[in-house]
């Protein structure tokens, strides 16, 4: 049980269900799991080892503000359920569902990415198509997965810290990765998803998360922006293409 306890519990820091600052309650976690407070315990304990609680009272877990370990850690989980979901659309997907895939994402000339609201669509049209490529493989645990991890604010944040060329290259990506779900190769679009997601991480400057604001970043549009009827801000918290606001684990200014 304790087990559950901490894969579940590292999830949900990982999806920012639990952002920096949150109390977890050990007798409250103990009614939900019905089992042992001790079995809460021990849970809370192994994940102070690793880096997500920290202890600064007696009986108090607080999740910790991220450094790079957990940046790393939230985009590893993350490459694993985007190729697992890539290889299973490029299984699964009917011949429709490819195509409007292929075209979510437009030709090299359709992105200025000097310009701050095209580098902001490129952005969606970038979740689009992750969102889609993860409906279309057909698999719940997946996708109700996906939709906890992205799109969040370390994506937007990873973004800021790119190139134009860096972009320009994430985009040629994704329509390779298209190309390769509609040659139905599930290994070669599982490595090229995860060249993606690794290319994307070591944007980030630093080791410290309160750093990145203070880093020179070439790609970085003057917040608020209004995209449609959706507000994009600095905050912690980020709303996604529908609106809902989708907490982060993260405090951006330290």
């Amino acid at each position: 049980m304790s087990d559950s306890v901490f894969l579940e519990t590292r999830f949900q820091i990982l999806s920012g269900g639990y952002v920096a600052g949150t109390q977890l309650d050990r007798e409250a976690f103990a009614a939900v799991y019905d089992c042992n407070p001790r079995l809460i315990l021990d849970a809370f304990n192994a994940l102070i080892v690793e880096g997500y609680l920290e202890k600064p009272n007696r009986g108090m877990f607080v999740v910790k503000e991220w450094d790079r370990n957990e940046v790393n850690d939230s985009y590893d989980l993350w490459a694993h359920v985007a190729t697992t979901s890539a290889a299973r659309t490029a299984e699964r997907a009917d011949l429709d569902d490819i195509n409007y895939l292929a075209g979510i994402i437009g030709p090299g000339d359709s992105y200025d990415f000097a310009d701050e609201l095209a580098t902001e669509r490129y952005l969606q049209d970038y979740v689009l198509f992750t969102v889609e490529l993860v409906r279309f493989s057909k698999t719940k645990t997946l996708t109700a997965m996906a939709k906890q991890l992205a799109p969040n604010f370390l994506f937007r944040k990873a973004l800021w810290c790119s190139t134009a060329d860096d972009l320009h290259t994430e985009r040629e990506a994704l329509e390779h990765i298209a190309q390769d779900i509609r040659d139905r190769s599930a290994a070669r679009v599982k490595d090229r998803i995860y060249e993606v997601v690794m290319r994307t991480v070591k944007a980030w400057p630093g080791d410290r998360i309160a750093n990145v604001n203070s880093a020179v970043e070439v790609v970085r549009p003057t917040f608020p922006v209004m995209i449609g009827d959706v507000s994009f801000g600095l905050g912690d918290r980020e709303p996604t293409l529908d609106g809902i606001v989708v907490p982060y684990g993260i405090t951006p200014n330290g």
